[in-house]
């Protein structure tokens, strides 16, 4: 709603709301509210009522540093009441494509779909102040349907006791414009309404002017009040204050009357005209003024007014003694434009006899700004003026900041004086727990749950210590959700389910966490993902991120992160050893320095020199485990193996590699395990070799293992095109479903999506898709699918390239085939429960049929067996998991089933056995192990010795 000042805009939302039944919120803004921080508390103020968690959410997020617009998010996704209606008037007081309305507009994409949202404002809303969702509906109200009628106009004079003449010219000569027909004389000109800005006119000369001078002089002295009252006009030095209240309270203005208080407000527009002949009045007076009402302001302890009014009076002295009694208060809710303001303006008022409040804040406008180095220039400022302990002693926030400030910049001796100085708080704990990541020795004491921003530290810290499970679990916090954000891109990738984390990167729009994604967390994802020219952009962009903000933590976590992509997928360790050898020029870190070491060992194994890298990668193990860093020990372990071996020392690279398997459960996931293992495959054949049972978890290792090494395509984007192709084929494009009319034409989509850059010939598809026609014919019916699947796919996605056809890289198609391979190649990667899980899901897609069912040809039959394996493959080892997890009942089931298709897995017989032993079942047993046999002997062999043992032994108890 926009219409010029004096037009009704407020008081008509108020009346239709009032009629509404709609549960309301409603914030008045101001100049002030460009402060985003100080916005957001006023919003969540309002919708106090509606939301869940309102008890300090949004405090409690800015506080934890998060990014205003996300903290706007929270507050909007809070929101638990149906058919709210928030408010927001006086619009123009925000500055255009300011922050604020960064702010306003993460709030409105949040909101609930039944949320409704009025915006009142004497402009019409600027191009791009919003970026609403789609299918959002917006209604425009202007000034001409704000314009009274002439029954509106007689009604609202009557109210106002105003005795007009002629109504009907009144409501013409100034366009019904509400406040030109109440408070217009009889003699106002239409030409009024026509001006720059007829209110502000309007109001001299014809409100103003009305007034006694004594009267005029109050209310322009008392602008500076937001209400105006006897007390607090009486505190400006206004003696006469009760008389000029009861004066004002007899005339008809446009202002607002608290009748229980006998306040005034003054209606805003009419406020800025007495402001801007207060700036008129003599300086010596402003300035009096000003300081008696920061003085008032003070006594309300509303110490941030009460900053900027000294300010204007010109007395700093006062103003910098607010600002230290509020700092924190704006460093709280995230307010770090308005901070920096008031440490660059008071930069050279001595602050040392109390540095608490303002040192505290330099520091945290520096770590806002991702400037360590900056950060940690003010605590070398505080070292050298001997104020440190001091300052930590005073300040909780004070100590938590600095200790990591110095953490990251590898200043142990520092971190210990601060943990010394500084109470034993919760805090105080967590940085602890934190700072014995990099130092040498078993972790500190894991501090517990607070439910709050501090539990995100530690939970990062879990992370690099490898106790992923704790990291698996979503908590009911939005807040801490938003802060771990990269730690669970990071763990998801880690377990292997590359396509989900690939999926949450694409996603992440939130600013926290930047440095960590783009220095290490999307570097090793894009790795997995096989998206290596991409990984080393991002890696580099990560480096220069944590290198201008003098991180040297992340600097020397990228480094390490580079010299894995040179070495794993550059096969260059000579890159490698130069990276690594760059990050020795920065301070030591114990967890970095053992992860460095680990590749280090890999780049000696790569130019074998084996001796050496055996005996880099003995330390590396030996300091994981006494530093209980497990996130890399698996890969460690399987390093040390292959080195062992090379070095003649058979048993000890047995040792190694159990300590794998070992390395592996306890961070509950085999996807580093299996990583390792890729690049030594040696050391699976050689620990399988020396088992004396087919069933060792080494041999059921195998398959994952296998499938580790598949290329199977991920998506890097969301899907535009959707290829169900188990059962009847179904196509879905852009969310419609969409019917080619020749089969052929899922055929070659299908074939398409399994190619190399999704391309092949002509010649290549003639053969596959029509191998018994002639060429002629062949190609005739060719130029008929390729027409068909141009129709029903976007514009664009299909390309002909001379004789290469491709399907367009920039339009991503998925497949269901795909999608079963990938959630089959992962399940590999877990262990437990979400083994169990990705297994059951995989097997789900699977269940849809035959791959595409109707279509008959020989490279359609070899896909469809391959599937098929992966499908009874699955099953199989589904089984073995679901009996390792007591559930034997179900593992039978499955087993029945699968055996009936392949009776020739031995290991899904000796399983059969074990679940008939489970159950006190010895003619089961004996029942499974002669159906074995008679499967084995129509191929002519008998059951393995594994199987006999088995038999043996279960029927003997």
């Amino acid at each position: 709603m926009s219409a010029t000042a004096g037009s009704g805009k407020t008081t008509a939302v108020a009346e239709a709301l009032l009629d509404g039944g709609c549960p309301v919120a409603w914030v008045s803004l101001d100049k002030s509210d460009q402060a985003t921080g100080r916005l957001l508390t006023y919003l969540e103020a309002a919708l106090a009522d509606y939301i869940r968690e309102s008890d300090g959410l949004v405090s409690e997020a800015l506080a934890a540093r998060l990014p205003h617009t996300e903290v706007a998010g929270l507050l909007a996704e809070s929101l638990q009441v149906k058919n709210v209606v928030l408010v927001l008037d006086n619009i123009e007081r925000l500055q255009r494509h300011s922050d604020a309305w960064a702010v306003i507009d993460a709030l409105v994409r949040f909101l609930p779909d039944d949320t409704h949202v009025v915006l009142i404002g004497r402009e019409p809303l600027f191009a791009g102040a919003l970026n609403l969702p789609l299918g959002s509906s917006i209604g425009r109200v202007g000034p001409e349907l704000l314009a009274l009628t002439l029954d509106e106009a007689t009604d609202v004079l009557a109210r106002w006791g105003r005795n007009v003449t002629d109504v009907s010219e009144r409501v013409r000569s100034v366009d019904g414009w509400v406040a030109g027909v109440i408070f217009a004389p009889e003699s106002l000109k239409a030409t009024v309404v026509g001006g720059d800005d007829p209110l502000k006119d309007f109001l001299s000369d014809h409100i103003m002017s009305g007034l006694t001078a004594a009267d005029q002089q109050f209310l322009i002295r008392t602008s500076i009040l937001p209400d105006v009252d006897v007390r607090q006009a009486e505190a400006l030095g206004l003696l006469d204050a009760l008389d000029r209240m009861r004066s004002l309270r007899e005339l008809h203005l446009p202002a607002a009357w608290d009748r229980d208080a006998f306040s005034l407000r003054i209606h805003p527009k009419f406020r800025e005209h007495l402001q801007e002949s207060f700036s008129r009045l003599p300086s010596d007076e402003q300035r009096q003024l000003r300081s008696d009402y920061a003085e008032l302001l003070t006594r309300h302890r509303d110490y941030e007014s009460a900053v900027e009014e000294f300010h204007k009076a010109g007395d700093d002295k006062r103003a910098v003694e607010c600002a230290r009694k509020c700092i924190e208060g704006l460093l709280d809710r995230g307010d770090m434009a308005l901070v920096g303001v008031w440490l660059e303006r008071w930069s050279d008022y001595e602050i040392a006899g109390n540095p608490t409040s303002f040192t505290a804040a330099e520091v945290a406008l520096a770590l806002a700004g991702d400037r360590v180095s900056d950060a940690l220039a003010v605590g070398d400022r505080l070292e050298r003026a001997g104020t440190l302990e001091q300052f930590v002693k005073e300040s909780d926030r004070a100590a938590q900041l600095l200790g990591w400030v110095y953490s990251t910049t590898g200043r142990l001796r520092e971190v210990e004086r601060i943990l010394s100085a500084a109470a034993p708080t919760p805090a105080m704990q967590a940085l602890r727990y934190g700072v014995s990541l990099i130092t040498p020795g078993p972790p500190a004491p894991r501090p517990s749950r607070s439910n709050g921003p501090l539990d995100a530290f530690v939970l990062q810290c879990d992370y690099y210590f490898g106790i992923l499970p704790n990291l698996t679990h979503t908590t009911e916090s939005r807040l801490l959700e938003l802060l771990l954000g990269p730690f669970r891109i990071a763990v998801t990738s880690v377990q292997g389910r590359t396509q989900t984390a690939l999926d949450s990167y694409r996603d992440y729009t939130s600013g926290v966490g930047r440095m960590q994604l783009f220095a290490t967390v999307g570097p090793e994802l894009l790795m997995d993902a096989g998206l290596i020219d991409e990984a080393e952009r991002t890696a580099i962009k990560g480096f220069e991120l944590a290198e201008v903000g003098g991180d040297y933590f992340y600097m020397k976590a990228n480094l390490i992160v580079q010299a894995k992509l040179a070495l794993r997928h550059r096969h260059d360790p000579e890159r490698a050893r130069f990276l690594l050898s760059q990050g020795r020029d920065l301070p030591r870190f114990s967890y970095l320095e053992e992860t460095a070491d680990l590749w280090l060992g890999l780049a000696l194994l790569q130019e074998h020199d084996d001796e050496a890298a055996a005996s880099c990668l003995r330390r590396v193990v030996s300091e994981m485990r006494a530093n209980k860093h497990l996130l890399d020990l698996s890969t460690a372990c399987v390093y040390l193996a292959e080195a062992e071996w090379r070095c003649g020392e058979p048993e000890a690279a047995d040792e190694a590699a159990d300590a794998a398997i070992r390395a592996a459960s306890s961070i509950g996931t085999n996807h580093l395990l299996l990583q390792a293992l890729v690049d030594f495959p040696a050391v699976l054949s050689r620990r399988q070799d020396s088992e004396a049972s087919a069933d060792s978890e080494w041999h059921s290792l195998s398959r994952p293992l296998s499938m580790q090494r598949l290329a199977i395509p991920l998506r890097t984007s969301e899907a535009q095109v959707s290829l169900q192709d188990f059962g009847s084929p179904r196509l879905v494009v852009q969310n419609s479903a969409v019917r080619p009319r020749l089969m052929k034409t899922y055929e070659l989509l299908a074939f398409l999506t399994t190619q190399p850059n999704v391309r092949a010939n002509r010649d290549q598809l003639l053969n596959v898709l029509f191998p018994e026609k002639g060429n002629s014919q062949a190609r005739t019916y060719l130029r008929q699918v390729l027409k068909w699947l141009r129709l029903v796919l976007p514009d664009g996605s299909l390309i002909v390239e001379d004789d290469d056809i491709a399907l367009n890289p920039e339009i991503v198609i998925s497949t269901e085939s795909a999608r079963f391979e990938r959630l089959a190649m992962e399940s590999t990667r877990l262990r437990g429960e979400p083994r169990i899980q990705a297994m059951q899901d995989a097997l789900c897609i699977a269940s849809g049929g035959a791959y595409l069912a109707p279509v008959n040809s020989e490279w359609v039959d070899g896909r469809r067996a391959r599937l098929g394996g992966i499908s009874l493959d699955l099953e199989f080892a589904l089984a073995k998991h679901l009996m390792d997890a007591d559930r034997p009942l179900e593992a039978n089931t499955l087993l029945e089933g699968a055996l009936k298709a392949d009776s020739l897995r031995e290991e899904g017989w000796r399983l059969l056995m074990r679940i008939a032993s489970e159950f006190h079942d010895k003619d089961g047993v004996v029942r499974a192990y002669e159906t074995c046999t008679t499967a084995l002997q129509r191929i002519g062999v008998s059951p393995s010795p594994s199987t006999q043992r088995l038999f043996r032994d279960l029927t003997s108890l």
